[in-house]
């Protein structure tokens, strides 16, 4: 139940993500004294509307969407391992990604007024779209993932547990290994009692060496 819940969180949160790309995410506003004012309005891909100030666009959907991509596939492939990695890798990227953004729009937003500007930040619808899928796919990546210890049942392929039974030994100490097969149960096992073997015709053993082996072979190789 856990995983199919972080399943679902996984591809609501990618789709959060990828939709919070391409809404308005921002947008500056520039007082530069005199009546001198600009803004201008940006999502993820770049520049939506105004004046540009940056000689380029910088393309962090791009990171954004490619995380949002493994987290869907990680959240098809929950039940692999590495499929379960891949969901936190994405996430992952998606997270540094909207990071460099924040880091970005903070520089911008605390410039020195000093400086005779004056920056007003302003977020857009796109801020809590996006930060709602992160959250969501973070929750997700975190679920999907198999945190049982060694001692616990593991999961077979059908998502079944394989549950392993003990039988206890009342002839065994506590700290005797009782486990059932595959793994194994203590068969007793006695020594051989081997009747004498009757002596027959021409089975004398050397002179003075009355010794017989039980099974009528060579007398020399009885002790």
């Amino acid at each position: 139940m856990r995983r199919r819940v972080g399943v679902v969180a996984l591809l609501v949160g990618a789709a959060l993500a990828v939709l919070g790309t391409v809404l308005p995410l921002y947008t500056h506003a520039f007082d530069l004294g005199r009546d001198l004012t600009f803004e201008n309005r940006q999502n993820l891909w770049g520049l939506l509307s105004g004046e540009r100030v940056q000689a380029r666009d910088a393309w962090f959907g791009l990171p954004v969407v490619a995380g949002a991509g493994l987290a869907v596939l990680g959240a098809v492939l929950a039940r692999r391992a590495w499929g379960r990695l891949g969901a936190l890798a994405g996430v992952m990227l998606m997270i540094g990604a909207v990071w460099a953004v924040a880091q970005q729009v903070l520089v911008v937003a605390t410039v020195d007024p000093i400086s005779g500007v004056t920056v007003t930040t302003d977020l857009e619808s796109g801020a809590p779209v996006l930060v709602g899928g992160l959250l969501a796919a973070l929750a997700g990546a975190l679920l999907v993932q198999d945190w049982t210890s060694g001692d616990a049942p593991a999961e077979t392929g059908d998502g079944e547990v394989a549950v392993v039974h003990r039988l206890d030994d009342p002839d065994a100490g506590p700290d005797a290994d009782a486990d059932t097969p595959p793994f194994g149960i203590a068969i007793p096992v006695s020594e051989l009692d081997v009747p004498p073997a009757t002596p027959r015709a021409g089975d004398a053993g050397p002179a003075g060496d009355g010794r017989r082996h039980p099974s009528g072979g060579n007398p020399s190789t009885v002790d």
